[in-house]
């Protein structure tokens, strides 16, 4: 167990304390890790880990979204956009310099597959980009934008917003809290009863 300072106590310590104290707000473990863990962070079923401001776990990178990597994502994303649009454009171009606009040729029908293949993933991106610009422009993960009323920290406002949409980008991209320091997850010796 970690032996971290805070506040004048070890985090054994205050986790005790918070616990024989009544009035003192519990503090927040994960039922499945069993670890102290800050406000923002989720589980996440599919990786079996705590995530520190988890936004998503995503398949298309076989990964969780979080504090360390969401901003990568939203490039990853806004990347591929672009990607998928080009291609479509691309596609689009050469069916017109063909003069092949019909679904009559067997090559045309090909061209035509491809540019609804692209046009399809370029829509989808272009969604899943909307909605990590929206909560990126108000400090949000895509789980508190979900599930925005039915968490207590929004009850007066969103309190993670920096004031502007440049500063919740920069904190996206640079967090200012120092997360390392906040959750430290030590090793877990397994007790055997």
């Amino acid at each position: 167990v970690s032996t971290q300072s805070t506040g004048g106590c070890t985090d054994d310590a205050w986790f005790i304390a918070a616990l024989e104290d009544p009035a003192a707000p519990l503090p927040r473990i994960c039922e499945t890790c069993l670890v102290r863990r800050p406000l923002r962070s989720k589980h996440c079923s599919v990786c079996g880990k705590c995530v520190v401001r988890m936004d998503h776990h995503c398949v298309w990178i076989a990964n969780c979204v979080g504090v360390n990597n969401h901003g990568h994502f939203l490039v990853f994303v806004l990347l591929c956009v672009i990607l998928h649009a080009w291609f479509g454009t691309l596609v689009m171009r050469v069916l017109f310099t063909r003069g092949e606009l019909t679904l009559a040729l067997p090559s045309s029908l090909r061209l035509w597959l491809l540019w609804l293949f692209h046009a399809a993933n370029c829509a989808w991106e272009l969604t899943v980009l909307m909605m990590q610009l929206r909560g990126a422009f108000s400090n949000l993960t895509t789980n508190e934008l979900i599930n925005y009323r039915r968490y207590d920290q929004f009850r007066d406002g969103n309190p993670f917003s920096r004031g502007s949409i440049w500063r919740n980008l920069k904190d996206l991209f640079v967090p200012s809290l120092d997360w390392s320091a906040t959750f430290r997850l030590a090793s877990r010796s397994v007790h055997q009863v």
